[in-house]
């Protein structure tokens, strides 16, 4: 059964995810975002800057979900 979600957090989605890739490929200095890139460490560096930047924990908690998924998704290896 496919879980349906509204636009507005499909765009939430979205617009996390497009964060989190500019932070990787300005902290990486690379033009090509991959699973290699994605790691426990560069979500912990990215979450840190949030903090950094004042945002609220409560998006901070609801950003570190999305993220945790994203990395588990992208280490084939662990799924199955």
């Amino acid at each position: 059964m496919q879980k349906l979600y509204s636009e507005h957090t499909i765009e939430a989605y979205d617009r996390d995810l497009r964060q989190f890739f500019a932070f990787l490929k300005t902290s990486s200095c690379s033009e090509t975002i991959g699973p290699a890139l994605i790691t426990r460490q560069s979500i912990r560096e990215f979450l840190y800057a949030l903090t950094n930047a004042g945002l609220r924990r409560k998006s901070i908690v609801r950003k570190t979900c999305r993220y945790q998924i994203l990395w588990q998704i992208s280490r084939p290896e662990r799924c199955g």
